[in-house]
Order: C-alpha cells, then sequence, then structure tokens
C-alpha cells in the first residue's frame, strides 16, 4: 500500500489564526508565543480582529458531535479543497462575521508567510522521519 500525504497551507493558516486568537481551551499558548517571536507584537488592528473572530469561532464552535453537523469553522479549511472552501464557507455565515474572517487572513498574511517559508522544510522533515518509523509502518499495517 502507497499513501500519499498532503499537507494544506490553507488549513494550516487557519489554524495560526485559530490559534492565535485563543478562541478555544486547546489553543496552544506556546505556539502563539514563538509564532510572536518570530514576527513581533500584534498591532491593535490585529489584535481587534483577534477578538472578532475569536468570537465568531466561539459562536459557531463544536456544535455537534458529528463532524458533518457541526457550524465548527475549521471544518471549511480542513475537509474542503481550496477551491470552494471560502465558497461554503461564505454560504454559511453572515456578510460581516464573513468580512471578518476574510479580513484577518489578508492582515495576518505576511506573518503566516513569513513563518510558513521558515518552518516548511523542518516540518516536512520530521514528518517524513516520523512515518517512516517502524512503528509507524506496524500501525499503518
Amino acid at each position: 500500500m502507497k499513501l500519499k500525504f498532503k499537507i494544506s497551507k490553507l488549513a494550516n493558516y487557519y489554524f495560526f489564526i485559530a490559534n492565535l486568537s485563543q478562541w478555544h481551551f486547546s489553543s496552544r499558548k506556546d505556539y502563539n508565543e514563538e509564532w510572536l517571536k518570530m514576527t513581533g507584537g500584534l498591532t491593535v488592528k490585529e489584535s481587534n480582529l483577534l477578538k472578532e473572530f475569536q468570537q465568531i469561532s466561539q459562536r459557531y464552535n463544536f456544535s455537534s458531535p458529528s463532524l458533518a453537523k457541526t457550524k465548527y469553522l475549521g471544518k471549511y479549511f480542513y475537509l474542503l479543497p481550496e477551491k470552494i472552501c471560502w465558497k461554503e464557507l461564505k454560504r454559511h455565515l453572515t456578510a460581516a462575521e464573513y468580512k471578518i474572517i476574510n479580513e484577518a487572513f489578508a492582515v495576518f498574511k505576511p506573518r503566516f508567510e513569513k513563518i510558513w517559508s521558515k518552518l516548511q522544510d523542518q516540518r516536512l522533515k520530521i514528518f517524513r522521519e516520523e512515518v517512516q518509523k517502524k512503528s509507524m509502518a506496524k500501525f499503518i499495517s
């Protein structure tokens, strides 16, 4: 059996903004600290956008144990192809909510790109090494 892994830049970008917004107790504060060390402190505009992003995310939360029925915003970025992700998200949000999410992605793009380009090779190397371990081969088989 041959497995092909795809690492979605858009899904990682969503995770970056969602984690920075700290909308959920599972947000990784250590990631945020490291990212801000790499890119500098937040501006007032960025802080305000993250608060709005947080409120929207909490409104849609993990509303159902079934991923198909949940209103969780991450499902659009993690499960759908990039070509339809934004279109589907727009169908399920108010115009004002969609505008805020879209603006957050625009405003945080330079920060994300800086981190993505810096860490991409390192992450892929770690992932490749993990997948090639014997314990992983047993798990997959």
